[in-house]
């Protein structure tokens, strides 16, 4: 599943880090993230990390710039093992790429930062 890949490498970029950036484009190959400007990028990065620490049940965002967006939507909340986890849908279009989506599931690490778990 090429396209569940791809919403990994974003979710996981988005929640943690930017700096895993230079490995985007093998992984994201014909996605509609391939086509994300740099300042895509930072505003899904910038959304991602403040839909996991709010209390949000549904985040949309878009650039006007570029009219790339999407969407992060609570799906479930819950503690496992004592940390808070969510699990939730992501969404992201291009003007020429159709919005794709994928669940993904994250929880709190007790430094703070998210980190996907299976």
């Amino acid at each position: 599943m090429r396209h569940k890949s791809w919403f990994m490498a974003i979710a996981t970029v988005a929640m943690v880090s930017t700096a895993w950036a230079d490995n985007w484009m093998p992984v994201l190959k014909n996605t509609p993230l391939q086509r994300f400007s740099q300042a895509d990028i930072n505003q899904l990065s910038e959304e991602g990390a403040a839909f996991l620490g709010s209390d949000a049940t549904l985040l949309e965002w878009r650039n006007p710039e570029s009219r790339a967006g999407g969407s992060f939507k609570l799906i479930a909340s819950n503690t496992q093992e004592g940390r808070l986890c969510k699990t939730f849908r992501v969404t992201l279009y291009t003007p020429r790429d159709p919005a794709k989506s994928a669940r993904l599931r994250a929880c709190r690490q007790p430094a703070g930062e998210w980190r996907l778990v299976p």
